[in-house]
Order: C-alpha cells, then sequence, then structure tokens
C-alpha cells in the first residue's frame, strides 16, 4: 500500500531502489538496524506491518520472514529479517518551536494526541507578524499514525475581548500530504513560524485568544486531533 505520493521501485541485485516524489518520506532516520554481519544502518523502516504497528519494543519478533525494507536517504535497501541482529529507536532531540513546548500548557489529551500553540514573539502589534508555532506530541504506548495535511485550513479560532470571532482575511492553501507515524511521547512541528495576521482580520488593537480548533486535518483514520491550549495576547497599536 502506497502511504503517501507513491514511489516507483527498481530492483536490482537485491537491491531496492527507489526514486521517491518529493516529500514522500520523513527526512531523519528513525531506527537503527544492526546486521548479524556487523554493519548499522540508518533508516526508517517503511513496508513492514509489525514495525508499524509496535509501540517502543523493537525486538524482532520470532515469526519474522521475508524482508525488511529500510529507507536510507532517497533509496531502500532490503534486508533479510534473518540477518537483522536487532532494530533500536533513535532519541530525537527537540528542535525549533519544539524547544519553546512547556510541560504545563499542553490541551487536553483526545484521539491519543494533545497540542500546544505557542507564540514566536513576545510583543504582537497592529499592521505586523504576528507568528505562532503548533506542536503535537503522541501521548499514547504506542504508534501512531497521523495526517496533517489539512492543518492549514481554518484550524484557528480566534476572539476577540467581546468573544467574537475573528474572520479570514486571506484564505491560506491548501496542501498536501499522507500518513506519517509517531512513536509514544514523540513531537512533531505541525507548523511554526506562521503568520496568523495574513490569514486572519485582526485590524483593531486589543486583546485576543487564540486556540488550534479540534478537527480532523487528513484522511488517515487517526487524522483528527484534539484542541490545544488556549493562548492571550495583547495587539498593540502601530505608533
Amino acid at each position: 500500500m502506497c502511504l503517501r505520493n507513491c514511489p516507483i521501485f527498481i530492483v536490482s541485485a537485491g537491491i531496492l531502489l527507489m526514486m521517491a516524489a518529493p516529500h514522500a518520506f520523513a527526512d531523519e532516520a528513525d531506527e537503527k538496524v544492526y546486521l548479524k554481519s556487523g554493519e548499522v544502518l540508518e533508516g526508517t523502516i517503511r513496508n513492514n506491518d509489525w514495525i508499524w504497528r509496535k509501540s517502543s519494543d523493537y525486538a524482532i519478533p520470532p515469526e519474522a520472514d521475508g524482508h525488511a525494507w529500510i529507507l536510507i536517504g532517497d533509496r531502500i535497501r532490503e534486508v533479510p529479517w534473518a540477518n537483522i541482529a536487532r532494530i533500536e529507536k533513535i532519541i530525537k532531540p527537540p528542535k525549533g518551536v519544539q524547544l519553546l513546548v512547556k510541560p504545563d500548557r499542553w490541551g487536553q489529551q483526545q484521539f491519543g494526541y494533545q497540542t500546544q500553540l505557542i507564540p514566536m514573539q513576545e510583543a504582537f502589534v497592529i499592521g505586523q507578524p504576528m507568528r505562532f508555532g503548533l506542536v503535537m506530541r503522541n501521548a499514547r504506548e504506542s504508534r501512531q499514525i497521523y495526517d496533517s495535511q489539512g492543518v492549514f485550513q481554518d484550524c484557528l479560532l480566534i476572539k476577540d475581548a467581546k468573544e467574537e470571532k475573528i474572520p479570514y482575511s486571506i484564505r491560506p492553501p491548501m496542501t498536501g500530504g499522507g500518513g506519517e507515524r509517531l512513536d509514544p511521547g514523540d513531537m512533531v512541528t505541525l507548523f511554526e513560524d506562521r503568520d496568523i495576521s495574513r490569514e486572519y482580520a485582526i485590524r483593531k488593537p486589543g486583546t485576543y485568544t487564540i486556540q488550534f480548533r479540534e478537527d480532523g486535518y487528513g484522511l488517515e483514520g487517526n487524522s483528527r486531533f484534539p484542541a490545544s491550549n488556549v493562548v492571550t495576547f495583547d495587539a498593540q497599536p502601530n505608533h
């Protein structure tokens, strides 16, 4: 089954080569695969239902047979399961907006996820960029597949001090995407440095609240995301 933009596969001398479509896979490796020969591969196991469903248990199942396909850069290495000694998860440190996450500011857990909306600046001024980031984490004890391709479509609820909803000023572009996996406790950045002043009609100084709305933003079955924390900010006049 093709999980994202379907790639083209070419088999040659036991090695499976792949010409991947743009954004077909994550850029970073997820696993270290230790071969019995002593070779260590850093990549992402993509096609095996067992490895997709497992949580943090990376033991080789005794019933595993056939081959594992390991994405390494833009190529896939085909390796017999019998040649694999063990698999180890690569722990990825937080980066970018994830470094600003506060443990006590996650939204309520729903659908196995939590989201946190983060202001990317201290002061907000009418007529100037107003940037926010959004991080989601897997709050379950098992791996999940999420699909965030619709996150840029009407995902923010912004209200003024009178609790009146702020409308769009310009609708954001459509985005493509597909299923991506997220291990227990891991985080993913759904957007970073998003300038809400370009999308929403924030025209007057005052106090506003902003929240990522609960909704389904993709086509995968587990793509319904929970509401984030509510952020209050003051929009100052542009002198």
